[in-house]
């Protein structure tokens, strides 16, 4: 997973941050949620963390079209992929505050916007559930619990290791709740998730591990013999 866009993507990411004049607006060829949609067809993740802003402080047409690029290009990433998954959400560089503090300084409030998106909803959970802000992802990791389609787990499995201990109590309580027969091949979607738990330490994910292992070896598991 790259962290960085291509040189064409940030010039498309560029233009969507440049002050317009008044005459620059009135000839403007390209408005922003045609720029958001050019972006998501060039099919890079690494562009997602600044398109964020557009979910707070975009005009209606903006907010859709970067509730949709966002949702696409996260279906990109593999699951291993997620196993760095706060820290791409989180990167920065020198002038990072010019285009994403909209989006660090969104509240918990906000996060029932977020819920409301329909099925690209738990995508926007998911990235809100890695937010600076502990009640941001306390109130995320809430609404992801109310999803069982299995597009929640990746983000559960962070969240389990989360350095605030109700957060991660949250998310292994939502997790231990899910290592169910009915959720094996989900589970195995996102093993290379679940594994990262072994090599983490803010806490002890024995819990979640035996788990999982119990039901990878269970006959529901091996299917028919």
């Amino acid at each position: 997973m790259k962290n960085k866009p291509s040189e064409s993507t940030e010039r498309l990411i560029e233009s969507l941050y440049v002050k317009k004049g008044l005459w620059d607006r009135f000839i403007q060829i390209d408005p922003q949620d045609e720029i958001i949609r050019q972006i998501a067809d060039a099919g890079e993740p690494a562009a997602i963390p600044d398109l964020l802003p557009f979910l707070i402080i975009g005009d209606k047409r903006s907010i859709l079209a970067s509730e949709k690029a966002i949702h696409h290009l996260l279906q990109i990433l593999k699951p291993a992929d997620f196993v760095r998954f706060d820290e791409f959400v989180r990167q920065g560089y020198p002038d990072w505050r010019v285009r994403r503090e909209p989006w660090y300084l969104m509240k918990p409030t906000d996060i029932g916007h977020l819920a409301g998106m329909g099925e690209m909803s738990v995508s926007l959970l998911g990235i809100a559930s890695c937010h600076t802000n502990g009640h941001v992802r306390e109130a995320a990791v809430r609404e992801l619990g109310k999803t069982d389609t299995g597009t929640e787990l990746p983000f559960l499995l962070i969240r389990a290791n989360d350095w605030v201990p109700e957060i991660r109590s949250s998310a292994r309580n939502f997790l231990l709740n899910r290592i169910r027969s009915d959720y094996i091949h989900r589970l195995m979607d996102w093993l290379p998730v679940a594994l990262r738990l072994s090599n983490v330490g803010r806490d002890d994910h024995s819990a979640i591990l035996d788990a999982v292992r119990r039901l990878l070896a269970s006959s529901e598991a091996r299917g028919p013999s």
